[in-house]
């Protein structure tokens, strides 16, 4: 099985595995607290496709990948929503144990 790990930069990066840092993507977090208008934003950023599409094709080569933004919430869960569903991944929230 295909896995992502889904984490925020703030609390430590996953070792040893391809890291997807998705902070281009500009942090809708200030500009809604509708999580539909904030999947939105950052679906409609420039950098979405190219970012989903490089994960993608680090997953194709790796078992497991890591998919950042600064908190690991918003920008790392979008790209990580959609290259689970093109890949069939399975996402887990990364948790630092440090």
């Amino acid at each position: 099985m295909k896995t992502i790990l889904q984490f925020g930069f703030k609390n430590g990066v996953p070792e040893g595995v391809p890291v997807i840092d998705c902070r281009a993507i500009p942090n809708p977090y200030h500009a809604s607290d509708d999580p539909k208008e904030v999947a939105r934003i950052v679906r409609a950023s420039k950098y979405f496709n190219a970012l989903t599409m490089k994960a993608c094709w680090a997953l194709a080569h790796r078992d497991t990948i890591a998919i950042g933004c600064t908190h690991g919430v918003h920008r790392s869960g979008e790209v990580a929503k959609e290259v689970a569903k093109a890949t069939g991944a399975k996402i887990e929230k990364y948790k630092n144990t440090y």
